[in-house]
């Protein structure tokens, strides 16, 4: 295909129907991303134009639980048992809590620089936050 400045990208797959999968792109300099998937067809890497591969882990369920850049920095994703992640934990002791109504929607999230926190005032839209507060105090409404 031709991008928006009229030069030739490929898109690589294999398979067909829902098995088919993205496995490479060749940019119009001829640089290539390749990725990788496991048995069941869920991507476990990427493969960047200089051969640096990034990792992904996955737990019983398909899930992602971490990812590895090819600089050795990961970052790590504990989930819930409907699988929502409850806590993310990243480079340099970076670590985010996610704590969760009873509908799974977010009530807080911990991190940093401190916590944003939601408010679910709205019966009519009980997914969406009507308030939300971020890390420095300040209260944003939502309609």
């Amino acid at each position: 295909m031709l991008n928006i400045l009229g030069r030739e990208e490929r898109y690589h797959f294999v398979g067909s129907g829902p098995g088919r999968r993205w496995t490479a792109h060749t940019r119009a300099d001829g640089s290539r991303i390749e990725s990788r998937y496991d048995r069941a067809g869920l991507k476990v890497a990427t493969v960047d134009p200089l051969g640096h591969e990034t990792l992904i882990e996955r737990d019983d369920h398909g899930q992602v639980i971490a990812q590895t850049g090819p600089d050795g920095t990961r970052w790590a994703i504990e989930r819930d048992a409907l699988g929502q992640p409850v806590s993310i934990e990243g480079p340099e002791n970076q670590r985010w809590q996610i704590t969760r109504n009873d509908l799974g929607h977010p009530l807080a999230v911990t991190g940093p620089e401190g916590t944003t926190a939601f408010a679910y005032d709205n019966a009519d839209l009980p997914y969406h936050p009507t308030t939300v507060t971020d890390a420095v105090g300040a209260t944003h409404q939502r309609e």
